[in-house]
């Protein structure tokens, strides 16, 4: 073997942590001093980082004020927001891996790099699985909700309306009794007992 091949056999060996000029090679010790956050990709990985933090709104079944509306619409507004700033963060991590440190990346063997994508890709799923389920939930709720409260508020409406009517119906009546009784008074009559 000539000397600029066996230089770069040897360059290619250290480069790879398979020759070991003092016991350990700069890679193991890194390796090794890394462990924890390899065994954190590989095995241990939950989607932390990008969880689903979004307080959950409270939807009544039904509200009957205009102040219990705008609430809760702005609870659910505030927090579909919330959930779009989660489903941002989840494109943002992907694909599965991009968030692996890339010092970390450096250490890692290829079948490590693959758990460890592997094990990412299944926590994002998970976590995107129980938002889709949470915000389903939401608007099945929200829909609900509205169906109930415009119902409500249009049968208020409709008696309110039939109240209403009915008042403007009485006032009318009092007002022609009024003025008849007074064409009586005026006329000579003092009332229906005046004909007689």
């Amino acid at each position: 073997m000539n000397m600029t091949r066996l230089a770069f056999t040897v360059a290619m060996a250290c480069a790879s942590g398979q020759l070991f000029a003092s016991g350990t090679t700069d890679l193991e010790q890194q390796r090794t001093n890394r462990k924890a956050d390899i065994a954190y990709y590989t095995s241990n990985f939950d989607g932390g980082d990008v969880n689903l933090n979004c307080a959950r709104p409270s939807i009544p079944p039904i509200s009957k004020t205009n102040e219990e509306i705008v609430k809760v619409d702005a609870n659910v507004q505030a927090w579909f927001t919330c959930y779009n700033g989660f489903v941002q963060t989840m494109n943002d991590a992907l694909p599965a891996g991009k968030r692996i440190p890339a010092d970390l990346v450096a250490i890692m063997r290829p079948d490590e790099l693959n758990m460890a994508r592997q094990r990412m890709d299944k926590a994002y799923g998970v976590l995107a699985d129980e938002a889709q389920t949470v915000a389903d939930a939401i608007l099945a709720e929200h829909k609900s909700w509205r169906e109930s409260t415009v119902a409500f508020a249009t049968t208020t409406n409709a008696e309110t309306k039939k109240k209403l009517e009915a008042r403007l119906i009485a006032y009318e009546i009092m007002i022609r009794e009024k003025y008849t009784n007074r064409d009586n008074i005026q006329g000579g009559k003092v009332g229906p007992s005046a004909s007689k």
